[in-house]
Formats: structure tokens, sequence, C-alpha cells
């Protein structure tokens, strides 16, 4: 069977197809379209431009999955519709002229779909915290023993960040100094993170892999991200990393992240953050992540997961 899942996201909108036979899980296709729901957001309301662009990036993945003859095709939404004020409007405007359904996932629901894709994708370690940073959100979940204990999403991301806080390519001190302190204060609020210290740290999405992504250009690594652990501390150093050096940051982002030179410090920051919060000692990534959570989950149904969908 083939599943196409589009993931309806605050930065970017993606199609990932499926091929899922005895048990056995592969891609067939990744296409992912930049189209930045979260930049249409105006005073709260994503407006009629943001829909119309949304609307014709999922009907060109639609005409890809189809001609791709996907047996299923399901599409989500997460922080980019979620975080608005006219959720039910916009939802409904895209549906009906698509003529589909949007699943739009909560911020809990998004969260437990992440580590459910999450420890299909990595070793878990016996206790430890997994980060998923968007476009618009970041969900958080601590785990213990391969089972989520609890979990956040709070509403900023790598690209909201950006918008707010970042007037060029890249931030100013006083920029990274207002982005820290709005993070922190954020992680303040969450009742679970108080006193919480655990070793590692686990990283599920785009802004997670392009830590990496730097991370091995800076070290001029050949190993697959998925292989690496790395110091936190190296989360540190590539959030600061053109604090005193703009152009050679720059040029090593165009190097490493090229699609995501914009967000890519953001949401280095916001991991920053989370990780210094937490104590953590290392860093890695996970190859799955909520797209494959929400397959195993939401259209597979499978046994295993009955925890995961009686939390949602």
């Amino acid at each position: 069977m083939k599943y196409g899942i589009i993931d309806l996201g605050s930065n970017t909108i993606r199609l990932v197809i499926f091929k899922y036979d005895n048990e056995v899980l592969s891609k067939t296709l990744n296409v992912k379209r930049s189209t930045q729901a979260v930049s249409y957001v105006d005073n709260g309301v994503l407006t009629p431009s943001g829909i119309k662009a949304i609307t014709l990036t999922l009907r060109e993945l639609m005409l890809i999955a189809r001609a791709f003859d996907v047996d299923e095709l399901h599409v989500f939404a997460t922080a980019s519709l979620r975080n608005i004020q006219n959720t039910k409007e916009a939802k409904q405007a895209i549906e009906t002229a698509l003529n589909i359904k949007i699943d739009l996932l909560s911020g809990d629901q998004e969260a437990l779909l992440g580590f459910n894709g999450l420890k299909r994708g990595v070793v878990l370690p016996k206790i430890g915290v997994s980060v998923d940073i968007g476009g618009g959100s970041s969900e958080i979940t601590y785990f213990a023993n391969g089972v989520p204990i609890n979990n956040i999403s709070i509403p900023f991301g790598s690209l909201n960040m950006y918008l707010r806080h970042i007037k060029n390519i890249v931030p100013t001190a006083k920029e990274h100094e207002k982005m820290r302190a709005e993070i922190q204060n954020a992680l303040a609020q969450v009742d679970f993170l108080q006193n919480l210290t655990v070793d590692n740290l686990v990283g599920i999405g785009g802004s997670a892999r392009s830590i990496m992504k730097i991370y091995q250009a800076q070290n001029h690594l050949e190993e697959a991200m998925y292989e690496l652990i790395i110091p936190t501390t190296e989360i540190t150093k590539t959030s600061m990393m053109t604090e005193g050096k703009k152009a050679a940051g720059i040029k090593l982002l165009l190097q490493a992240v090229p699609d995501r030179i914009s967000t890519a410090l953001p949401g280095a920051i916001i991991m920053d953050e989370i990780s210094r919060n937490l104590k953590a000692k290392n860093f890695f990534v996970s190859r799955y992540g909520v797209r494959e959570g929400y397959l195993y989950g939401r259209v597979l149904r499978l046994d295993e997961d009955k925890h995961y969908e009686r939390s949602l």
C-alpha cells in the first residue's frame, strides 16, 4: 500500500509518500514547499492571501500524490492553522476549495505523534526529552522507559521567532537577547520542566537536522547525522555562530542549510535554551518524526500504538 501524507506546517508544506508492505516502511517521495504560512498572519488572523497560498500549494502536492497512484492521501495541519484566530474559517475555506478534510492536530496530539514517530527512528535512552521545533510551535516531551510522561506545545518556532525579532538574515546581539528572554519566560511557565534535568536531548524535524548539518559542515564530517551524538555545547556554539563573525557565519549557513538560512539560528537558539533549562549533556536526532507517527498512529492504527491513540 502507498500512503500520501501532507504535513501543513507554519514554515513548509511537505508531501511524503510512504510504502508499507509486510510491516516494512519506506519512503518513495519527499517533496517540500516553503509556503511560510505564518508570514501571512496579520494580528492573529490568516489573511486571504495566506489561505490562497496554502490552497495553491496543497493543490500542487495533491496532484503529485495522485500522479504517484497513492492508495490513500491524508492531510494534517499543526500550528499553521491551530495558532490563528480564524482557524475554523480558514480550515473550512481550504477544505471547500480542494474538497478534502484536514486533520487539525492539537499541540498535545502533535507532541505525542512526534514521539510515536521518534521512538521508531532511534534507540531511546531510559530517560530523556524530545524536542520538535517547527515554524510556528515547539513540542517538548519528557519520556521514561519508552513512554511519554509529560508534553507541552509552546507557540513559538523558528520562523515566527525570526519574523518577530530579526530584521536581516541573522540576529543582532540585541535581537538575540530578546529571543532568549522570550523563550526563557515561556519555559518558566511549564510546570514539568521546573527542576527537571536529563542527560539526553533528542531532536525531531528540520530545525534539529539543521543543527546537525551545521556541525557536520564545521567539522568536515561524512558520517550520517543520524549516527552522531554530540555535546549540547555544540548547540550553544551554533546558536551564537554569527556573534562577532557575521560574514563567516552566513557563509557557513549558505553551505550547510541554504534552505533554512533565516530560520536555522532561531531554531538553534530555541533548542539551546531548552537544553540549558534541562542541563542536558548529549544531543542526537531521529530520522522519524510527526509524519511517521501520524502514519502509524492515525492511518495504520497499529495495536502497539494504542497508548498514543488513547492519549490523543
